[in-house]
């Protein structure tokens, strides 16, 4: 079953705002689906219709000055069609009374509920809190790409694998790195392989080599929202959603064409952006289909472009944003097989070529990548009796990175290239079916249950040595998932409503073992406008394939230099590292409670309190860090094997991807290795994570338009523990780690054709323990500024929107700090930017 959501901004006590809510409406007569995302748009609000529902209706054309509550009604007129409030935020299109066999007027089975992310059941409420963000949210925040949406979000990192992120941030953790120039989600900072994305709830490819997920693949043009839950959700999802989940939802109808242009660049010089869109779309009699291109070409800032680099070795040759060209390409097209089915398709193909330059004397680096995703992904929904479906999917994604080095001497002669292939493929398969169960007197106790297989590949081949690292991942999984309305709203008891989940997941991994994790939660209003939610789950993440599969190298180096004392001075050490064909799943416990205050007394008020505990253990990391303390430090104890038998060294040696690396300046001598050291990865680090989120939106008519506040904030504390003997540490709040707190609050004022917008983004200061002596890095504040004018009516500019949006408008610098080194910049790339203002002007068309 197809299933659609028209998308404008949140809708909050719907029915109490229409009494003094009135717009300007004009809607053509035309197909439901696609008259109800028009009205949605115009509306500013949230449309959520399942495609079988709406499909073979017509609705009436809607022009002039309705509440929301009076245009609806006006259109839905003698269709069989009503609407009512799923939550606070979202209104639902549904069947007004279908037939005792289940099917409408029309023959087509009615399943009206739709699905959410973190539930697999249809109208369910995740008890998890739940982040959703419009297209028309995104435009009113002056957003141009995925990338860019994610980012301005509290509870995400910057970190990771982000185009932003510069050189030296690996400081912190090799995940820390732009290798690809794509955008990945890290919620809490986890790490972005521990926030599973996917599109319309299949999987795509992992990028580059930390199974990070690239959501900026997807054009704007094809996007109905994001929803982001930032909770565990391995027992819904599977592995990878430790930290939580994101779902990219895009439009099923669309009937039209829309062109969208932008051009932008930094007002401090560099990063000039040209950016086009083209989408266009068509429904039919129980079908529909959409095609959404997106194009960018940026220019690189370079070094020299900022004066606060000015100290860096040649800056005119050192780019801190990359230059990058990306094309994006989105299909999607589904068609009701009669009453019986329906059957759908999503694709996705994606090139970016990018260029960053570095200078470390005497040489000159260029680092090239060209990266191809491609996702195909087709679903058949049958509708069973008693408003029971069944579902069979598959997906087949592969993300392939070419990268290359390019060493020249700083006079430009060439001196030699080192490149190779980051590629990953994922293909999986599920079966699964959600229905009632029985009735109880609060509503239908459904389920949803269902099993799958799942395959990731992984190669890292060299293109200019022998070295090679692949790997292959397969497993079985089994779900289950029920949701019991204990209490409704329509029994009119003294609880308003109470419903009660739980889920479960089994997966198999066969080699690695097998993992099964629960979730539980409650979703509690003790009377309109007051609910509560609670969840407590666990969750997992597969170690990466190139933990478990890199090549193993073995170190020959002075024992003296590692921290051994009272050796002779020509005792040695060998150290081993490398991957781990023998690690486990990472593990994780989470909890998290959330109060909504949404009263029918204050129109347009919606307030969200939540906090969050997450205890993540067997966290894979290389346990051994300080080469220098390796002898002396006691958390390395239990890492150490003291006068090795030379049978093991041999063996060890024998195994390694590489010829002993002998840094002693003897030779090899087997007698005078007083120590080994497995400083492979290991299950061995524990990490804990606490924290409260607030949100807010509220709006209120005001000057003849509407004036809607939005903000929120999250507050986060993350300490870590490597091994079981070490000192526990701060992570957040530490330079190239999530800062502390982070918010993002601001108006928009919405006029007929006329929006402004304004928001303000707060990044807490952060402290550079890299040196010796702690210092204290300054918060990050910056002003985003938007406006822009749709022509109504009729002619040549009918449908014509001029917009206009600058980020940081005050020219804001990112806080500076001391630069270990001369080639890497003097700010934390992955919690502030060195973009400045940037000023872009766009223009649109939709016919």
């Amino acid at each position: 079953m197809a299933l659609a959501l028209a998308a404008g901004g949140a809708v909050t006590g719907a029915r109490a705002q229409d009494a003094v809510q009135r717009k300007q409406f004009e809607v053509p007569a035309q197909s439901a689906a696609s008259a109800l995302n028009q009205f949605a748009e115009q509306a500013d609000i949230t449309l959520v219709f399942s495609q079988d529902v709406v499909s073979k209706v017509e609705l009436r054309s809607l022009s002039g000055t309705f509440t929301t509550q009076e245009g609806l009604a006006a259109m839905l007129e003698g269709t069989g069609l009503s609407w009512q409030n799923i939550d606070a935020r979202t209104i639902s299109i549904i069947r007004e009374a279908p037939s005792p066999s289940g099917k409408n007027d029309t023959g087509t089975r009615s399943l009206d509920a739709v699905i959410v992310t973190g539930t697999r059941i249809r109208g369910a409420t995740t008890p998890s809190p739940l982040i959703s963000i419009s297209q028309a949210q995104i435009r009113e925040d002056g957003h141009a790409d995925l990338g860019e949406v994610i980012r301005a979000i509290p509870q995400n990192f910057s970190g990771g694998q982000n185009p932003g992120v510069a050189l030296g941030a690996s400081l912190s953790g090799v995940a820390n790195q732009n290798l690809t120039s794509g955008s990945a989600l890290n919620l809490r900072g986890l790490g972005a392989d521990a926030t599973l994305t996917l599109l319309n709830g299949r999987r795509l490819s992992y990028s580059g080599f930390t199974n990070a997920i690239d959501i900026s693949v997807i054009p704007i043009g094809a996007l109905e929202r994001v929803e982001v839950v930032a909770d565990g959700a391995s027992a819904i999802y599977g592995s990878d959603a430790v930290a939580g989940v994101a779902n990219i939802v895009t439009r099923r109808d669309f009937d039209g064409v829309r062109a969208d242009a932008r051009v932008g660049a930094a007002s401090d010089g560099g990063g000039i952006e040209r950016r086009y869109g083209l989408t266009a779309g068509t429904t039919w009699n129980g079908g529909g289909a959409i095609a959404a291109y997106e194009y960018t070409d940026m220019d690189p800032i370079l070094a020299s472009q900022r004066a606060y680099l000015g100290y860096m070795p040649r800056p005119e040759l050192t780019s801190i944003l990359p230059g990058r060209r990306q094309s994006n390409l989105f299909a999607s097209a589904y068609k009701d097989l009669g009453d019986a089915a329906t059957i759908s398709l999503d694709a996705v193909r994606t090139r970016r070529d990018t260029s960053t330059e570095a200078v470390q004397t005497p040489m000159h680096l260029v680092y090239e990548a060209e990266s191809e995703n491609t996702a195909v992904a087709p679903t058949l929904e049958f509708f069973l009796p008693r408003e029971w479906s069944l579902t069979l999917g598959g997906s087949y994604a592969r993300d392939r990175t070419v990268s290359m080095n390019r060493y020249f001497t700083l006079d430009g002669v060439w001196l030699r290239d080192s490149g190779g292939c980051y590629c990953n493929t994922t293909r999986a398969l599920e079966i699964g079916a959600e229905g009632p169960v029985f009735a109880l007197a609060g509503g239908d106790v459904r389920t949803a249950v269902g099993a799958g297989w799942r395959e990731n590949d992984f190669e890292n081949r060299s293109y200019t040595s022998t070295s090679l690292t692949a790997g292959r991942r397969s497993s079985r999984y089994a779900y289950g998932e029920v949701n019991m309305p204990l209490v409704s709203p329509e029994q009119e008891l003294a609880t308003h409503r109470l419903d009660f989940t739980a889920a479960f997941r089994h997966e198999d991994y066969g080699d690695m073992g097998s993992v099964t994790t629960p979730k539980l939660g409650v979703v509690y209003q003790p009377r309109a406008g007051f609910t509560l939610k609670s969840s407590w789950g666990r969750s997992y993440k597969a170690p990466n394939l190139m933990q478990q599969h890199q090549s193993m190298l073995t170190y020959l180096r002075p024992a003296a230099i590692q921290g051994a004392v009272g050796y002779p001075p020509d005792a040695t050490a060998l150290t081993i590292s490398g991957g781990n064909p023998d690690l486990k799943p990472e593990r994780a416990e989470s909890w998290t409670a959330s109060i909504l205050f949404h009263p029918q007394s204050v129109p347009g008020l919606q307030l969200e309190l939540g906090v969050f505990d997450i205890d993540y253990t067997d966290r894979v990391v290389m346990p051994v860090s300080n080469i220098q303390a390796t002898f002396r430090d006691p958390a390395y104890a239990e890492f150490i094997v003291f006068n090795p038998p030379q049978a093991l060294q041999a063996e060890l040696i024998a195994r390694s991807g590489q010829p002993l690396l002998n840094a002693t300046g003897a030779p090899y001598d087997p007698s005078k290795v007083m120590g080994l050291v497995y400083a492979t990865y290991a299950n061995v680090a524990r990490q804990r994570i606490r924290g409260v989120d607030l949100s807010g939106t509220y709006g209120f008519d005001l000057g003849g338009g509407r004036m809607t506040l939005r903000g929120s904030g999250s507050w986060l504390d993350s300490r870590q523990r490597n091994t079981s003997a070490a000192e526990e540490f701060d992570v957040a709040g530490k330079v190239f780690n999530p800062a502390k707190f982070r918010g993002r609050v601001g108006a928009t004022w919405n006029r007929g054709p006329f929006m402004l917008s304004s928001f303000l983004n707060h990044v807490g200061g952060v402290t550079d323990n890299l040196r010796p002596v702690e210092t204290r890095i300054a918060s990050f504040t910056t002003v985003d500024a938007n406006a822009r004018y749709t022509f109504a009516g009729e002619g040549a500019l009918a449908g014509v929107g001029l917009g206009l949006s600058v980020q940081n408008l005050l020219d804001r610098e990112p806080p500076l700090m001391a630069p270990l080194f001369d080639f890497i910049v003097n700010y934390d790339s992955t919690n502030h930017s060195a973009i400045g203002r940037f000023v872009s002007l766009s223009v649109s068309k939709q016919w």
